[in-house]
């Protein structure tokens, strides 16, 4: 690909600057893009070569003039073969998203004019440029940074620059949504740990983990993004002094287990409850069992399960020292919303203590006529 920019100020592009390292400079050094920056100001006449002028109708600032911008637009155009894609950087353009950036990869040419001061004569872009992109909802000095990012941008789709052509499938919105959590060395630094689905060898786990989590952060973190996961979602709620964080076995076991002790009949254990257990429950839904960590404590957890059906919910406890803060109420929603990116559309909750009805009511949850019937094996 070649890439033409036209600009007041060349200089902003000279090597090796954000174009001549990494990724970029080794694409340009096997031949995969070639850069040619334009002066605006060589096509400009008379002693002071001005480049722009007042706005007809009056208002603040300079505008950049149809007759220069031609002619360097001309001259750049026929300075090689094919003619190129004429795209203006401009805060009223259409948004740059990775979409965008892998179509403008299949192009042979672009020219990338860069906007200075007010803008540009519109005469400019509505008979010369083929396209406006924008970077973001934002105002910036100039075209030459926006220009930057979009060649960064369409440079990682051009076959070959990555090196491994699956880099950039599994990028954050390759496939709408955002990319999962990375981990790596050391496995353990300071207490914190990575999850352990990842160093268990199951490589189908390992994919089902990395999508639940794509969905999860792109429902929590970009809501705008969500008709792309299935299930338009809120952030799940905050609560004051824990951090909500998936349960790590066999590390968070022996807390999660005096927490479920201590909180009496509500939460009564069963053989299911079993360290053992508890690590065959993980191999199926690992995202679904939820703490809250205050610092290095675990001071509230839920625990659910999905069938591919229907959702459920298990031992939901919070230390006596963090209630009334909203932590329970936030572990649930937090579970609910990975329910629902699961597609569960109904979840089930057994309450043992009738006492507990009024608190899941506040939460949403209703009650059910079904008889609940249970069968030890």
């Amino acid at each position: 690909m070649r890439v033409d920019i036209l600009t007041l100020f060349p200089e902003a592009f000279a090597s090796p600057g954000p174009l001549g390292v990494s990724i970029l400079r080794r694409a340009r050094e096997q031949g995969l893009i070639s850069l040619h920056t334009h002066d605006i100001r060589d096509h400009a006449t008379g002693r002071h070569r001005s480049v722009d002028d007042y706005p007809f109708g009056g208002g603040q600032g300079m505008v950049l003039r149809v007759d220069i911008l031609d002619r360097a637009l001309q001259a750049t155009q026929a300075s090689a073969e094919p003619s190129g894609h004429v795209i203006y950087l401009s805060p009223q353009g259409e948004r740059l998203t990775d979409a965008l950036a892998r179509e403008l990869a299949a192009c042979p040419r672009l020219v990338l004019v860069c906007g200075r001061y007010e803008g540009v004569d519109e005469r400019f872009v509505e008979h010369c440029v083929d396209r406006e992109v924008s970077i973001g909802d934002y105002i910036v000095t100039g075209g030459e940074l926006p220009a930057m990012v979009l060649i960064d941008a369409v440079a990682r789709h051009i076959p070959g620059a990555l090196g491994h052509e699956a880099s950039a499938t599994d990028e954050s919105f390759s496939a709408g949504l955002l990319e999962h959590p990375q981990y790596t060395r050391p496995a353990e630094y300071r207490g914190w740990e990575p999850p352990t689905v990842l160093l268990g060898g199951d490589h189908a786990a390992i994919e089902r983990w990395k999508d639940e989590q794509r969905r999860l952060r792109t429902a929590r973190r970009r809501p705008d993004l969500a008709p792309a996961t299935g299930a338009r979602e809120r952030p799940a709620r905050k609560a004051a002094g824990a951090r909500i964080r998936q349960y790590v076995h066999p590390d968070d076991y022996a807390a999660v287990r005096a927490l479920w002790e201590a909180s009496g009949p509500a939460t009564a254990l069963r053989p299911s409850d079993e360290p053992l257990e508890i690590e065959r429950k993980l191999t199926r839904d690992p995202e679904l069992f939820l703490v809250a960590a205050s610092g290095r404590r675990i001071a509230g957890a839920v625990m659910g399960g999905w069938d591919g059906r229907r959702g459920y919910v298990y031992h939901l406890a919070v230390a006596a020292t963090h209630r009334g803060r909203g932590l329970g109420a936030a572990l649930m929603g937090e579970l609910e919303q990975r329910l629902r990116l699961k597609g569960c559309q109904r979840a089930n909750l057994l309450i043992g203590d009738s006492a507990l009805a009024t608190y899941y009511a506040r939460l949403g949850w209703q009650g059910h006529d079904a008889a609940v019937m249970v069968k030890d094996l």
